[in-house]
C-alpha cells in the first residue's frame, strides 16, 4: 500500500482561572496513546500550544512524541497543572476539534480511514468525553449546507437546524459524568455558536436572490452579556469567533462591513458590555479585524484616534503587542509585501530556494492568489475538487495562482503526488514553517488560506473567500 504522511498537530492553550480536576489526577502528566489503524504511515506527531490562541504566536513545543510501530505511538504532555484546551489539526480530518485535557490523564486515541482523503478519530478511557465533544459535534452540523440556502429566511431556518443538532450532542454530554468546568465551557460555547452561524450570513449572502436581510440580525436586549464575559473561554475557537459576529451582528445593517462607524460603535459596546481580559481581548481583536483591511475602508484619523483609545485600556502586554502589529499593517495595506515577507525563502519542486519576491516578479502584471494549503490538510484538498471550476475560469481570465505548501521538504514526494492530482501550477514549499516572516506577517493559523495581489503587487485581500463559493470570491475580485 503506497504510504500516506499524516501529521498530528496539537494546538494546547491553558485555560485561565480554571479550577484544577483532582479527581483520578495522580500527576501532571497526560499520556495519549495511539493506535492508527488507517494503513497510512505516521512520519512524526508534533505537539505544541499557542500560547494565546488565535491571536498569532509562535507555536511552543510541549510534548514528547514516542513511536512504537508504523500503527502505535504515544503523545506525552508534562507539566500539566491545570485543565486546557487543546486544537488537534491535521490528520486528514474536517475542522479542528478541540479536546479539553485534564492532569493525570490516561486517554486512547484511534484513528480510521473513513475514505481516500479523510479520515476519522475517536478517543477512549476515562475522560474520554472530555476528548470526543467537539468531534460529535462537528459530524452532526457538518450535514447542513449553508451556502445552498438562497434567501435570508432559507438561511436562518438552517442556522436553526444546526443549533438544533448541536443542542442535542450537547444535552448527551451534559448527562455525562464530566467535569464542571467542562459543562461550562461547551454551554456557553454553544450559547456563543448561534452569534457566529448568524454572522455568517454575510459570507453567503451574494449567492442569495432574495438579499434582503433584518436590520438587526441580533436583538441587543436578548444577549445574556453576564453569561458571555467568561475569561476562561478566551482559549476556545468558538467563543471568540462568536463575541466577534455577535459584536458585528448588533451594529446593524451592514454590520459587518469595516466602516468608521462600525468601528466606533464596536469599541462602544465593547466597554460598555464586557471587563477585565475579555474587554482587552476584545479591543485588541477589534483593531486587528480593521487593521487588517485592505480595502482601506476607514480613514487613518478614526482608525488612529480608536487605536489609541484601545491601546491605552490594555494592560497585557501580548495584546499591546497585537495592536502595534494591527496598526502597522493598517498603513502597510495596498502596498506591496514588506520587505522581511518578501524576502521570505520557499522551495521549488526541485529544493532550489527562490524569494516570494522573486516569484511574484515572475508573474508582473497580473492579479495573483496565494494559495495557502498542505497534504495533511483534508479541507485543503476538498476545496481543491470544489473549486476547481472556478479557478479555471479565473486562470483563462489571466488570474495567476500560487499554491504555497507547508510541508516539511523531505515529505516532497507527497507533496508531488498532490501537486500533479490536482494540477497545482507553480507550486512552492514553505519549509521552515515556524521562523517564516511570511508566516509571521500574515498571521496563517489556519488553511486552506488565500490572499490576492493586484497586477502591480499590492496586497487587496488577506483572506480570501473560498473559491468554491463563487459569487463571494469573484465579488472580492471585482474590485480590483
Amino acid at each position: 500500500m503506497k504510504n500516506l504522511k499524516t501529521f498530528i498537530f496539537l494546538s494546547i492553550t491553558y485555560l485561565l482561572n480554571s479550577s484544577s480536576l483532582t479527581a483520578g489526577a495522580q500527576n501532571n502528566t497526560v499520556i495519549i496513546n495511539g493506535i492508527n489503524r488507517t494503513g497510512d504511515q505516521l512520519l512524526y506527531l508534533h505537539v505544541d500550544r499557542w500560547a494565546k490562541s488565535f491571536i498569532g504566536t509562535q507555536d511552543i513545543i510541549l510534548g514528547k512524541e514516542k513511536y512504537t510501530s508504523d500503527s502505535t505511538f504515544s503523545i506525552t504532555i508534562e507539566n500539566v497543572k491545570k485543565p486546557m484546551l487543546c486544537f488537534i489539526d491535521g490528520l486528514k480530518i474536517y475542522g479542528s476539534p478541540s479536546l479539553f485535557i485534564s492532569p493525570g490523564d490516561r486517554i486512547t486515541l484511534v484513528i480510521e480511514k473513513q475514505d481516500e482523503e479523510i479520515n476519522k478519530l475517536f478517543f477512549k478511557g476515562k475522560n474520554a468525553a472530555h476528548y470526543n465533544y467537539d468531534i460529535d459535534l462537528t459530524a452532526a452540523i457538518m450535514k447542513y449546507n449553508l451556502r445552498s440556502a438562497k434567501n435570508w429566511s432559507a438561511y436562518n431556518a438552517t442556522v436553526g437546524s444546526i443549533q438544533l443538532a448541536a443542542n442535542k450532542v450537547l444535552n448527551k454530554y451534559l448527562s455525562k459524568p464530566v467535569s464542571p468546568l467542562f459543562k461550562r465551557i461547551i454551554k456557553r460555547e454553544n450559547l456563543v455558536r448561534h452569534y457566529a452561524l448568524t454572522g455568517a450570513v454575510f459570507a453567503y449572502k451574494a449567492s442569495f436572490t432574495d438579499t434582503l436581510l433584518p436590520k438587526h440580525l441580533v436583538n441587543i436586549r436578548d444577549v445574556p452579556f453576564n453569561l458571555l464575559a467568561d475569561t476562561s473561554l478566551l482559549y476556545s475557537r468558538a467563543y471568540t469567533l462568536g463575541l466577534s459576529c455577535l459584536l458585528n451582528s448588533i451594529n446593524g445593517k451592514p454590520g459587518f462591513d469595516r466602516t468608521a462607524k462600525n468601528l466606533q460603535l464596536s469599541y462602544t459596546n465593547i466597554c460598555k458590555y464586557f471587563k477585565g481580559k475579555t474587554r482587552e481581548y476584545l479591543l485588541a481583536d477589534l483593531l486587528h479585524y480593521y487593521g487588517h483591511n485592505a480595502q482601506l475602508t476607514v480613514d487613518a484619523g478614526t482608525y488612529s484616534r480608536v487605536w489609541s483609545n484601545c491601546f491605552n485600556k490594555i494592560k497585557d502586554t501580548y495584546y499591546k503587542q497585537w495592536m502595534l502589529d494591527s496598526k502597522q499593517f493598517y498603513f502597510e495595506a495596498n502596498q506591496p509585501f514588506p520587505l522581511n515577507a518578501g524576502n521570505s525563502v520557499l522551495k521549488d519542486a526541485d529544493g532550489k530556494p527562490v524569494t516570494l519576491k522573486d516569484i511574484l516578479a515572475e508573474n508582473k502584471n497580473s492579479p495573483v492568489v496565494i494559495d495557502f494549503w498542505a497534504t495533511w490538510c483534508g479541507a485543503c484538498k476538498q476545496e481543491f475538487r470544489e473549486g476547481d471550476a472556478a479557478v479555471n475560469d479565473l486562470k483563462k481570465k489571466g488570474y495567476k495562482f500560487i499554491y504555497v505548501s507547508l510541508d516539511k521538504f523531505s515529505d516532497s514526494t507527497q507533496i508531488k503526488t498532490d501537486v500533479k492530482r490536482f494540477n497545482l501550477s507553480a507550486n512552492y514549499i514553505l519549509d521552515n514553517v515556524s521562523d517564516s516572516s511570511l508566516k509571521k506577517f500574515l498571521n496563517i493559523n489556519n488553511i486552506p488560506r488565500y490572499v490576492l495581489l493586484d497586477k502591480d503587487g499590492k496586497i487587496k485581500n488577506l483572506d480570501m473567500p473560498k473559491p468554491s463559493n463563487q459569487l463571494a470570491f469573484k465579488s472580492i475580485l471585482a474590485r480590483l
